[in-house]
């Protein structure tokens, strides 16, 4: 229904919520708490991954384990989205599969994120928060608003995000 529902108030929810949650993701999950690239109180810290939760691409500690395990063994044939195993499953597919779920709920690799509260808070509430921001942005603009405020700029948000496990690993370095 997208095209059906579009309201340029639709389509301004729809690519702002794609920049905050892109931007969210990249800054909190991958830059701050997976790399460690920089620091900050932590309160900030805390204050940053809040938006990145409304990407839903999952809690900190289910991302950033994730993504740990992919750069422990990035591009090989262990790694969670190897482009080794050609482009749907680099992009999205390693998503649907068990034997590659169960590798990624050893989180051992972020014990870091598992001592601290809020992100265990973060996790418990995470499936709340998912299931909370459709209403809510039906409630801000209708079947309009969830459509493209919510459901558009999350999709788009997700394909960029596995974007650079495919495109960016199979042709770029």
């Amino acid at each position: 229904g997208a095209p059906f529902c579009y309201t340029p108030w639709a389509a301004w929810l729809c690519f702002w919520g794609y920049v905050f949650r892109v931007g969210a993701i990249t800054t909190s999950y991958h830059r701050q708490l997976t790399h460690k690239s920089f620091k900050t109180e932590k309160w900030l810290e805390h204050a940053l991954a809040i938006p990145a939760v409304l990407a839903v691409q999952g809690h900190p500690i289910e991302w950033c384990s994730n993504h740990r395990h992919h750069h422990a063994h990035c591009d090989k044939e262990v790694d969670p989205h190897s482009p080794y195993d050609g482009f749907y499953w680099s992009h999205m597919g390693w998503l649907f599969d068990s034997k590659t779920q169960m590798l990624l709920f050893d989180t051992s690799n972020v014990a870091d994120l598992k001592k601290d509260e809020f992100y265990q808070f973060l996790k418990t509430i995470y499936l709340n928060i998912t299931i909370a921001q459709p209403i809510l942005m039906f409630l801000l603009g209708g079947f309009p608003a969830m459509c493209w405020g919510y459901a558009l700029s999350t999709v788009i948000s997700w394909h960029i995000t596995w974007s650079v496990n495919s495109v960016s690993h199979i042709w770029g370095n």
